[in-house]
């Protein structure tokens, strides 16, 4: 409530500003109401339909609560206007909806690409993807270091933070089997990180 309520002032503020009301977008996104966050994605589009900072991020919170395509063209565009100063996580709406659809080499490919050494949910997203496509020794290297960066991590606690994200049922049952194959614990244990305040993963 509080995030919404200071976007809200900032929208009031610079009514013509894209990244304000982008703000505000995220703002309703991360509270999980979906209609208010594309009605002021669109009101964003409107005011500043080629800057890559409102593209980004934007278009993959589309992806990520089931509005793949439409998610994936601003993902796409914002990696065209900004082809040498992008955030690696915005080749994550691409990448997921490979995943999605069963399509788990092209997925493992943009997963790799964009793993950051350190992070979590890099391992994560490998763990998952490996388990899926069978490859049992990459993905229990992958779960190893999972629990080396987030000691008693499970799939609860992967699903807990995906729904977090708003992503759809059928995402998270996929990713549950994936993380099952790889020999994730199931149990709950500790979520490592919440979304930054900027909106993109650490």
């Amino acid at each position: 409530e509080e995030a919404i309520a200071i976007a809200q002032k900032a929208a009031a503020i610079a009514p013509d500003s894209a990244v304000a009301r982008a703000s505000l977008a995220q703002a309703y996104w991360s509270a999980g109401e979906l209609e208010r966050f594309r009605i002021e994605l669109r009101q964003s589009l409107a005011l500043g339909a080629d800057d890559p900072v409102v593209l980004g991020p934007l278009g993959n919170y589309l992806a990520f609560a089931g509005w793949w395509e439409e998610g994936k063209a601003l993902a796409r565009k914002a990696l065209m206007l900004a082809p040498d100063g992008h955030a690696k996580w915005w080749l994550w709406a691409s990448a997921k909806h490979h995943f999605h659809e069963g399509e788990d080499l092209a997925a493992l490919r943009l997963f790799e690409q964009t793993a950051t050494p350190g992070f979590w949910l890099s391992q994560l997203q490998l763990a998952y993807t490996y388990g899926m496509l069978g490859e049992r020794e990459r993905a229990a290297d992958a779960v190893a270091k999972l629990s080396e960066l987030a000691p008693g991590f499970s799939i609860d606690d992967a699903l807990d933070f995906h729904r977090m994200w708003n992503f759809q049922q059928s995402y998270l049952d996929r990713m549950a089997e994936g993380l099952r194959r790889a020999g994730l614990p199931k149990g709950a244990g500790q979520a490592p990180a919440q979304p930054t305040s900027s909106g993109s993963p650490r």
